[in-house]
């Protein structure tokens, strides 16, 4: 998953509707100020949009913000005008596009000689998107736990509760939570206890997906997730959350095709769901 954050969030009065004031969770880390006004006399890199994935983008225009709005990193903030701007917690964003992408495809559930494309690629090594087709009923999302380069280090806290309720969303309609990372079975009753505590599993029921010896790979670990039911969306910080081919590119541009993935089974939040990993713990 991409550099390791800890994502803390917090209350701000961002958006003025009708004459009243809307407070808007933000991600402190990351917060972007949406809007249509520039300063009089901008700066020209401190104004410049980032670079957002293109899921985040898509989960964007859904809420009818255009690609070409002005995205502003909140420390500029001050130096802007009093505006009417729109503030956007993008991770809430990628939940909330992850959550109802995952469920317009479990209501579709395969049928007797029926089946439905999921999240995994068809065949390693590919370059184009051709997916694993599932003929199970029943759906399943993937939630990628390790930060990039990292391993997922379940002692530090952290909570999350624009996922919590997308899980929740996603639980009530029948749909599997699975959790992955590159930690050993040995530490599942940690994994299991910082779920708990984040709120992100509070009941202790969904599946987790943990290596159980020297040789296993997240890669068949995912495709186990799929062997009870159809792996529908995956949620990671990275490409290589989704397949293991990105670990391996020479040229990351020759797996260009593959971005059709995005926003449609896969989801790039832009940090980490999890904690980062404690200094010199990485694959």
């Amino acid at each position: 998953m991409t550099a390791p954050r800890i994502l803390a969030h917090a209350m701000l009065l961002a958006a003025t509707l009708s004459g009243c004031a809307a407070a808007i969770p933000l991600a402190a880390a990351g917060v972007m100020t949406v809007g249509t006004d520039a300063p009089s006399q901008p700066d020209e890199n401190a104004n410049r949009a980032p670079d957002l994935p293109p899921s985040t983008k898509q989960a964007l225009r859904g809420m009818g913000i255009s690609d070409d709005a002005q995205v502003v990193p909140l420390a500029g903030a001050a130096s802007l005008p009093a505006p009417r701007p729109a503030a956007v917690d993008l991770d809430a964003v990628t939940y909330s596009a992850f959550a109802d992408y995952a469920l317009a495809e479990a209501a579709k559930r395969s049928g007797r000689g029926q089946s439905r494309p999921t999240a995994l690629l068809a065949g390693p090594n590919l370059v184009a998107p051709k997916r694993v087709l599932c003929r199970h009923a029943e759906s399943s999302v993937l939630v990628d736990l390790d930060p990039a380069q990292g391993i997922f280090e379940p002692t530090l806290p952290a909570a999350h509760g624009a996922l919590a309720d997308a899980l929740e969303r996603l639980r009530g309609a029948g749909v599997e939570v699975v959790w992955s990372t590159a930690l050993t079975a040995d530490r599942a009753g940690d994994v299991r206890t910082w779920l708990r505590d984040s709120a992100l599993d509070p009941a202790g029921k969904d599946r987790m997906l943990l290596l159980r010896y020297p040789e296993d790979r997240k890669q068949t670990r995912r495709a186990e997730a799929a062997s009870e039911r159809c792996l529908v969306a995956i949620l990671g910080d990275e490409r290589a959350d989704f397949d293991e081919l990105f670990d391996y590119l020479k040229r990351p541009e020759a797996a260009s095709g593959l971005d059709a993935m995005l926003g449609q089974g896969w989801f790039l939040a832009p940090v980490s769901p999890a904690p980062p990993p404690i200094e010199g713990l990485t694959q």
